[in-house]
């Protein structure tokens, strides 16, 4: 029997989206760690993969989620026992951090729809290839974004995307990934984020428009959700 893949959640409305009929098509097992209120696993040997979800947080603010330290040595046992890991978002940062980068708040947030530009690695990365050849300027896809946190990587990161606002959208070391936009959100993930985070919105009325969101996710979702299960079909090749 294959062995599980564990998802570590960080909050319940961040959940696996687009991933979760990846799974159920090729027919793996996976279950929830909801850091909140499930112990991270000490050892990594009893799953197959990894994957780290997004969540509010800063990695930084440790003293505030004692969780944080955990998650980051969990991490570290993956690498070290060749595990493939994809974190999103606050996933990516984590993987950041855990790998010897460093994260830290950005200049500005990012909530929408954003452009990010695919490196020439991304076109010869094992998940990166499917999207099709990188391309000259920002704008090659067109991606979900909720974060306000950026990071810096380590020497051994290639970077497979960016933008013009963050430099690091996604990254690989290994068979370990990280993209700070979503991919794997679904209409209606977007829809009860901007319930979720109402407060959060309601301090960027002056930059962010939310009905600008919602009018582009008509635009853009079906298109996200192709090239996410393109993107995590390829992931899980590797297990």
């Amino acid at each position: 029997m294959k062995k599980p893949i564990a998802v570590i959640r960080h909050i319940g409305v961040e959940g696996l989206g687009t991933i979760e009929d990846v799974l159920k098509r090729i027919g793996r097992a996976y279950g929830y760690i909801d850091t909140w209120k499930d112990t991270l696993p000490q050892k990594v040997s009893d799953y197959s993969a990894i994957i780290v979800l997004g969540g509010p947080m800063g990695v930084y603010e440790r003293d505030r989620y004692p969780f944080i330290e955990k998650e980051l040595s969990l991490i570290r046992k993956a690498r070290d026992g060749g595990l493939p890991v994809i974190g999103i978002c606050l996933g990516s940062q984590m993987i950041a951090q855990a790998m010897g980068g460093r994260v830290y708040k950005g200049r500005t947030k990012e909530i929408g729809w954003y452009g990010v530009r695919l490196t020439q690695e991304a076109s010869e990365d094992r998940l990166f290839a499917e999207i099709g050849p990188a391309r000259d300027g920002p704008g090659a896809v067109r991606v979900f974004q909720w974060h306000g946190d950026t990071f810096d990587l380590p020497d051994d990161a290639v970077v497979l995307a960016s933008s013009e606002l963050y430099q690091n959208q996604a990254f690989r070391i290994d068979n370990i990934y990280g993209l700070q936009f979503h991919i794997e959100v679904k209409e209606a993930d977007i829809r009860s984020w901007v319930n979720e985070y109402k407060s959060e919105l309601d301090t960027l009325r002056s930059s962010i428009n939310i009905g600008k969101i919602l009018d582009d996710t008509k635009i853009n979702i079906d298109q996200l959700n192709k090239m996410s299960i393109r993107i995590f079909s390829a992931f899980f090749s590797l297990l």
